[in-house]
């Protein structure tokens, strides 16, 4: 399973393989950890499976448009690093 968790200024975005699982200010509420550890539970991925990013111009960009992320990861590549 390939886990995204890309943050912004004052959202993050989950996607489990390749959709958007969620989206908060803080993900898990601020408890991070916990949060991961049950989605690992129930999806069955790992930390290697994770990789996080920041927003780059271009998405912060996307965001003041549309102001959220599109459902498919896919629709945002180039947007991240």
């Amino acid at each position: 399973m390939e886990v995204v968790i890309i943050n912004a200024d004052d959202w993050q975005w989950i996607y489990l393989d390749g959709y958007l699982h969620d989206e908060a200010h803080e993900l898990g509420e601020g408890n991070h950890f916990y949060y991961l550890l049950n989605l690992s539970n129930k999806y069955q991925f790992n930390s290697d499976d994770v990789e996080v990013y920041l927003t780059n111009k271009k998405g912060d960009e996307y965001l003041s448009t549309y102001g959220s992320f599109p459902h498919e990861l896919e629709s945002f590549k180039g947007m991240y690093e």
